[in-house]
């Protein structure tokens, strides 16, 4: 998954949120869908365990 900023900056993730991981960094990106997603009881719970 590739997402493109309002400027041009490119982020491609190479795993998924809900893969087995723990990362050193975690971005989260955010746009105008993200009010949207901030309520995903998956993504928060993931979130929260990082």
């Amino acid at each position: 998954m590739t997402s493109l900023g309002e400027h041009g900056l490119r982020v491609s993730a190479d795993y998924h949120f809900t893969e087995s991981l723990q990362p050193d960094v975690l971005i989260v990106p955010g746009d105008i869908c993200a009010r949207i997603v901030i309520e995903d009881p998956t993504l928060l719970t993931t979130l929260k365990s990082c």
